[in-house]
């Protein structure tokens, strides 16, 4: 989907009602430059481990979390305050203006880039795979080998979303989508008993849920998803200051590092 004062993977409020191009000021803290420090309030999910999760000490964790806290470190006029908040809550908190920044691994689409500024460069790329029962016998390699075949889809994801446009552009060809709100262990179920032919997921749930074991990745990534934080379309301030963070911890090996300790892989570079 950083750690933090009352919640320095989402969290805290500051002196919500004064805002500047934005954003909460804090008048606390002196910046480095003698000015005063911003507190910036962002909107985070505490149950979406290992992206933003709640430790065993019931403190803020998580991938995201340290990436957030990193940029903080590297932002002296700037403080993080995190506020946590149910998933569905983020963007309804960005939106109307309770949060400055939402944060639970936003993949980068057209919507939203028409909408939000995201943060750039992106701090996560995560490739989409398709996944079959180890005892599948079918050659499935890529996308238009899943014609005919039955895929367990979630509605609404990028990846189904991509194979929607696939059967819209190949009728001929259609792959049929079997939707629900798959859990790991139904999926596992579905892929052993032969109800689905396959699934689609990237390797870091994959991972942590319960198809490892159960289930093969087979072919080239079919997808990759950025994902980006998501700041107001008017926040232009706050935003070239995140982005200015973040190129600061990717230049220095940072970003790649917290992606291999919380992730077990390097995904802050695109493999497409």
């Amino acid at each position: 989907m950083n750690a933090l004062s009352t919640a320095k993977r989402v969290a805290g409020i500051c002196l919500a009602a004064a805002t500047v191009f934005g954003l909460t000021a804090c008048g606390a803290a002196g910046s480095a430059s003698g000015e005063q420090t911003t507190t910036v309030t962002i909107g985070v999910n505490n149950a979406y481990k290992p992206f933003d999760y709640l430790n065993e000490n019931g403190d803020l964790d998580g991938y995201e979390i340290a990436v957030l806290k990193a940029v903080d470190d590297a932002l002296p006029d700037y403080k993080f305050d995190y506020k946590p908040l149910d998933f569905q809550n983020i963007i309804v908190s960005l939106d109307s203006g309770k949060v400055d920044v939402a944060s639970c691994v936003f993949t980068v689409n057209a919507e939203r880039k028409q909408k939000y500024n995201l943060t750039e460069p992106y701090h996560l790329y995560l490739p989409a795979y398709i996944y079959v029962s180890n005892n599948s016998k079918a050659s499935i390699k890529g996308i238009e080998d899943l014609a005919g075949k039955k895929v367990a889809a979630t509605q609404g994801t990028d990846v189904a979303n991509t194979l929607e446009e696939f059967n819209k552009k190949n009728p001929d060809k259609k792959i049929d989508l079997v939707y629900a709100n798959w859990s790991g262990e139904q999926l596992a179920t579905a892929l052993e008993s032969g109800a689905v032919d396959a699934t689609y997921s990237d390797p870091v749930s994959f991972d942590l849920g319960q198809l490892k074991g159960k289930a093969k990745k087979v072919g080239e990534p079919i997808q990759e998803s950025e994902t980006s934080f998501l700041v107001g379309k008017k926040d232009t301030k706050l935003a070239k200051a995140l982005d200015e963070g973040l190129k600061k911890i990717s230049d220095d090996g940072t970003l790649s590092k917290l992606s291999q300790q919380y992730l077990g892989d390097d995904y802050t570079k695109s493999v497409a």
